[in-house]
């Protein structure tokens, strides 16, 4: 798989992740016959499990819903291939991931905007942009690589500056 549907699948599982690991804490349960009829018919898979889960899980449902029906036909899509993917990979990389969810969500949220809104503009970058930012990823030693994110701005700055030379060379 290339690192460009590696990033757009990771982010995919992210947001599954989001749906099935968010809980509310001390929140009460909900007794099936309190759901709503159209949460009851969507649910139904749940009925005979419902009284048994706990609070945090059914209210990790019940948002996982709610999310669900905000998205459009082509976000639904999305969400499905990404959980395909994510109940097709082994043990071992599912680990990863949670491991590197949990470490994002342990950030403050103002990092964790930073780096959603870096992941939003690299996903509108152009190709050529996206190729070349790659590239001098993997050309960096695991050293340049944990200093560049130890001061991603200065690395932005010339990194941008770099492309911007190589567009004006071309």
């Amino acid at each position: 798989m290339n690192s460009a549907k590696m990033l757009k699948t990771i982010s995919r599982l992210l947001a599954v992740l989001c749906l099935v690991l968010t809980a509310s804490v001390g929140a009460d349960p909900v007794a099936w016959e309190d759901l709503s009829d159209k949460e009851r018919q969507i649910l139904s898979k749940f009925k005979d499990q419902w009284g048994g889960l706990s609070a945090d899980r059914q209210w990790a449902i019940r948002k996982g819903l709610s999310q669900w029906k905000s998205m459009d036909g082509k976000q639904r899509r999305e969400a499905n291939d990404s959980f395909k993917k994510w109940k097709g990979m082994i043990a071992s990389q599912r680990a990863l991931i949670r491991r590197q969810y949990e470490r994002f969500s342990g950030l403050p949220l103002d990092e964790q905007r930073k780096i959603k809104e870096g992941f939003r503009k690299f996903k509108h970058l152009p190709v050529e942009k996206k190729k070349a930012l790659r590239k001098a990823w993997n050309r960096m030693s695991p050293a340049q690589k944990r200093r560049m994110l130890k001061n991603r701005a200065l690395y932005r700055y010339m990194l941008l500056k770099r492309l911007r030379d190589r567009q004006l060379q071309r």
